[in-house]
């Protein structure tokens, strides 16, 4: 797994291989005769860049990758002293010199000035070993306030092909989460920042107990996880020139570019569901991570889900039949005056009707809520006894309703 100094040094070797396809494109030719009596006296370069339709592109590409490359390198270095900046800034003007290509050159060939700007590549990607850090190269992982809320269950996060690492808190994070537990429009989102502040709060207490701070870090699986917070906010104006102070999500990018410039030997990625941010992510250099899900969801089809055992029906069907003979029950004690009523009148009047139904849809509601029935054997019940009064009721009259 990369370190921050590896990814650079690949992103460098990227620079290297388009400046040389440039320089296959790219001559010196002379402008100015110093001999010719008609020319007028010309104190620069006699010489000129040459570049053709072909080059022109590859120009435009390798100058784009190397203001990305150089942008990095600039931010992770921002806090060195003086001598190890003018350094940079040296080598930054040899290699913009190459490819853009506006001064005139002294020396007719190319390849020497090619030479020199290559140098300078390895001398900028040579200035990061001054860089303090332990060459400690477990895995720094920064998660966004969307990566925690996913899943806060972090003590159980785990990573493919990567059997031990760091996670790191930064305090674009944190802001986040207490402002959330109290102030988010979505419960759910209260509730996990809620839990996640107690378990912040937890890891502080284990640092403690072990004589650290939860800057230091503090255990969460033994021999598996560590976390550690920060508690000073990124310096935005060393750090890309494209981030802006006033995006949370790009404040958070500069913390992470912050970590990788105090930890340039280990590998440093960002945890992010966020697209947006993964893009941005993407422009600055910077390696991400989605976080680990929840969990396995259990791999059943559909079709699995509609079968159902003989003996299921046959324990449904027998709840549905004890249902329908409790509400018989129930109803007994009218049964008598109801139906007497209908033997003396022929007729089945509404108000009866309302009563038989009035009972089913208890009888309904003791199934389904209370009894916890399913739906077939709710359905069962309300059939059997509705079918039972229906022929009590005809076959003690003449049908006339």
């Amino acid at each position: 797994m990369d370190t921050v100094v590896d990814k650079i040094r690949s992103k460098g070797l990227l620079i290297r291989n388009l400046l040389q396809e440039l320089q296959t494109h790219s001559s010196i030719e002379r402008w100015y005769n110093p001999q010719r009596s008609d020319q007028m006296v010309w104190a620069g370069s006699p010489f000129k860049w040459n570049l053709d339709d072909g080059g022109r592109q590859i120009q435009a590409n390798v100058l784009e990758q190397y203001r990305r490359f150089h942008s990095l390198v600039s931010a992770l270095l921002s806090q060195q002293p003086r001598d190890t900046l003018e350094d940079l800034k040296q080598a930054d003007a040899q290699i913009l010199e190459i490819i853009e290509q506006k001064e005139g050159p002294y020396t007719p060939e190319a390849r020497k000035h090619f030479d020199r700007a290559l140098g300078a590549i390895e001398v900028e990607i040579g200035l990061l070993d001054r860089l303090y850090g332990q060459a400690d190269e477990t895995p720094i992982l920064i998660p966004d306030t969307n990566a925690l809320i996913f899943n806060p269950d972090i003590e159980k996060w785990k990573f493919d092909r990567v059997p031990r690492f760091v996670i790191v808190l930064v305090p674009g994070v944190t802001s986040d989460l207490d402002k959330f537990k109290l102030n988010h429009r979505v419960e759910n989102v209260r509730t996990k920042s809620e839990k996640l502040i107690r378990q912040i709060k937890e890891y502080r207490r284990r640092a403690t107990a072990a004589n650290r701070t939860l800057e230091q870090g503090a255990s969460l699986i033994s021999g598996v996880s560590e976390i550690r917070s920060i508690a000073v906010e990124p310096q935005m104006n060393a750090s890309l020139p494209w981030l802006d102070p006033t995006n949370a999500d790009d404040k958070i990018l500069a913390s992470v570019i912050e970590v990788m410039r105090t930890n340039p030997r280990s590998p440093v990625f960002l945890v992010t569901r966020d697209f947006n941010l993964q893009n941005k992510a993407d422009l600055a250099g910077v390696s991400f991570l989605e976080p680990p899900d929840l969990g396995p969801v259990p791999n059943v089809a559909p079709a699995a889900l509609k079968v159902r055992p003989f003996r299921w029906f046959v324990g449904q069907f027998s709840a549905a039949l004890l249902l329908a003979g409790c509400s018989e029950i129930v109803l007994f004690g009218m049964r008598k005056i109801l139906f007497e009523e209908i033997a003396l009148t022929g007729k089945v009047h509404a108000e009866q009707l309302s009563i038989i139904g009035i009972c089913t849809l208890m009888m309904f509601v003791v199934g389904r809520f209370i009894a916890k029935l399913s739906w077939f054997a709710n359905a069962s019940a309300i059939l059997i006894l509705t079918g039972i009064e229906f022929f009590r009721i005809f076959g003690v009259c003449n049908l006339r309703v």
